[in-house]
């Protein structure tokens, strides 16, 4: 929940390392390209995230 990124598997997150994690999320982006402006704009690199969660 730190950081926002999608874990689909295990109870820590690969991005940011915490375990503070949820299934309450609402809508979700997928970089693909880390140096998109997408990307620039959210301060992340590739992977899926959550746009806002609950």
């Amino acid at each position: 929940m730190e950081c926002k990124s999608i874990v689909a598997k295990g109870n820590v997150c690969p991005n940011c390392g915490s375990t503070k994690l949820t299934s309450k999320l609402e809508g979700y982006v997928v970089i693909l390209d880390p140096a998109s402006k997408l990307a620039e704009m959210l301060s992340t690199g590739e992977g899926e995230y959550a746009v806002a969660v609950m």
